[in-house]
């Protein structure tokens, strides 16, 4: 299970550190009240452990920023790509050679990761099952399958690539780490005043300068307002397997529409946007936006807050409401909530979803990557989300939350109050 990064004294290699000057004109009252003024980058070496990426090579935090002598630790990268490249290949072999037709991960990790936040391989998942059932079976087999049979051979094949999928966001979310980082550094290197609002969503939502923004800037933004949880919950049941898209765009080809949906289902809950269109980087907003003469027509604009799983949830909060254990989670959560969690509790949210309903605390049983039964014991709850798009309980086979029990970081969003 991973270790939370909490602030270390420890001997930082000020050798190979970078001081950033910040001016006191614009800023200085921000500064003053958020507790920003010198930074300074610095290398550290802090391990970072969770037991389903110990097979893939030491991972460890390698910079910070410290602001007023607060050391904030940046995302933990992998030490060795390639070594952590072929264990992956080696324990994902299907859906590894899905991703490499597509991308380069050697080449992708200095910084063109995003490419994958624009490829959906879910076609690709459903093309390579259809191809290994049809590979596996002689021609006499196919021909007495009946078509019912057929496509519950190719929904088992899609089933498979579908965990090993899941293997492999576990390891993208250290992967992608290396990127967002220089980003960090390449934004305070080039910007004497940086914006801390800009730095809070930059930084790992545990880093000590971002807990402090959004504790003091959550209470009047969205959280503050009431939802109406009849309304939410009929538009999340709607649209949990569909896409609105007559109002509202869809985000799953630009890394997953999760975030997307749970902005519609506040909007159907009577919750007002924080229009600060066209600043993308504040509030929570989203605007159909003219095109213009030439092609008249409509787009779609938003915040980052309303389509990032990690933005929204500093925007709208947690109180507090975060848990390394499901079973605790599981208990405190209620119909209504806004859910996330942090898979490889790198310190970013990863994923939203929303709880229609809630039920009782048993022991359920679910499947491992190897295609073992384990039981657990904890509350089940229904799930409305998108990104796998579904409208399922936990113990369903469809909905796989209680699967990153020991690794993930989980949240209950705008709860306003200690749960």
């Amino acid at each position: 299970m991973k270790k939370r990064l909490v602030t270390l004294m420890m001997a930082l290699c000020l050798a190979c550190t970078l001081v950033i000057p910040v001016g006191a004109s614009a800023l200085e009252q921000e500064q003053e009240d958020l507790n920003l003024s010198d930074l300074m980058i610095t290398q550290v070496n802090v391990t970072f452990d969770n037991e389903s990426l110990e097979d893939m090579g030491r991972i460890s935090t390698k910079d910070a920023v410290v602001i007023n002598g607060v050391v904030n630790y940046l995302y933990p990268t992998f030490d060795d790509l390639d070594t952590a490249l072929t264990a992956l290949e080696k324990k994902i072999p299907a859906y590894y050679k899905l991703v490499e037709k597509k991308v380069d991960l050697v080449e992708a990790y200095e910084g063109g990761y995003v490419q994958f936040m624009e490829t959906d391989f879910q076609v690709d998942i459903v093309q390579a099952a259809t191809a290994e059932v049809s590979v596996a079976s002689t021609v006499e087999d196919t021909a007495k399958q009946t078509d019912a049979k057929q496509k519950e051979l190719v929904a088992e094949a899609v089933e498979k690539l579908e965990v090993q999928e899941q293997v492999f966001d576990s390891f993208f979310d250290i992967y992608e780490n290396k990127a967002q980082n220089e980003e960090i550094k390449a934004y305070l290197e080039s910007t004497p005043n940086p914006d801390p609002e800009t730095l809070a969503y930059m930084l790992p939502y545990n880093a000590p300068f971002s807990v402090e923004y959004f504790e003091s800037a959550v209470p009047t933004a969205a959280a503050a307002q009431t939802f109406n949880v009849t309304n939410g919950t009929a538009y999340a049941v709607k649209w949990a397997t569909g896409y609105n898209t007559l109002e509202y765009p869809n985000y799953t080809s630009q890394g997953g529409d999760c975030t997307n949906f749970a902005s519609q289902i506040l909007i159907a809950g009577g919750i007002k946007m924080h229009d600060s269109y066209p600043d993308e980087s504040s509030g929570w907003w989203h605007r159909k936006v003219s095109t213009g003469t030439v092609n008249p027509g409509t787009t779609h604009k938003t915040s980052i807050s309303w389509k990032r799983a990690n933005a929204f949830v500093r925007f709208m909060g947690t109180s507090g409401n975060e848990y390394d254990n499901f079973e605790e989670f599981s208990g405190h959560v209620r119909a209504g909530d806004f859910i996330a969690y942090d898979k490889a509790n790198d310190s970013e949210w990863d994923h939203i979803g929303f709880v229609t309903n809630t039920g009782s605390k048993g022991t359920y049983q679910y499947r491992d990557d190897n295609g073992n039964v384990h039981s657990m014991v904890y509350t089940t709850f229904c799930v409305a989300q998108h990104s796998s798009n579904y409208y399922a309980w936990v113990h369903s086979r469809t909905n796989n939350w209680e699967r990153l029990d020991g690794e993930a970081n989980f949240a209950i969003v705008r709860r306003n109050a200690k749960a």
